[in-house]
């Protein structure tokens, strides 16, 4: 059995994160309670990789709160290709609705502001789209 009294020996994060694994793996409860609750001071369970982590060794908590943390700040594209679309897509959704809900309808871009963002975002492909495009249009027609 697993005393918490017992110090944990100097380990690294990614060393924390293997006794995690491990613990999970032969499940060794103690050992896995106390290498979670190690890991809470790098802060894993307000970000992307809590996601990844969370989901990957069955933390509940950090897939939650990491969800959560997600809503409110925003992710990158590489925390977004990290967690797969969907999830992404659904974080954003979430931030949407809930910034629609407290700035009211106002918050809502113009048609004229969202051009000029999907312009500036998807500069590289919409002029790829426009030049392989341009093989296909008739003559005289622009």
């Amino acid at each position: 059995m697993f005393d918490r009294e017992t110090r944990m020996p100097s380990l690294t994060r990614d060393g924390r994160v293997s006794v995690l694994k491990l613990s999970t793996m032969w499940r060794l409860l103690g050992i896995r309670s106390f290498a979670i609750d190690q890991l809470k001071a790098y802060k894993i369970q307000n970000t992307a990789e809590g996601v990844l982590l969370g989901r990957k060794y069955r933390v509940a908590e950090w897939v939650r709160s990491s969800y959560n943390a997600l809503v409110e700040k925003g992710l990158s594209l590489k925390d977004a290709e990290a967690i797969g679309w969907e999830t992404a897509t659904r974080i954003y959704a979430i931030r949407e609705e809930t910034f629609v809900k407290l700035l009211g309808e106002p918050y809502r871009m113009t048609t004229h502001d969202a051009e000029l963002k999907v312009g500036l975002l998807f500069s590289e492909e919409l002029q790829q789209a426009v030049s392989d495009s341009a093989e296909y249009v008739e003559e005289g027609r622009i």
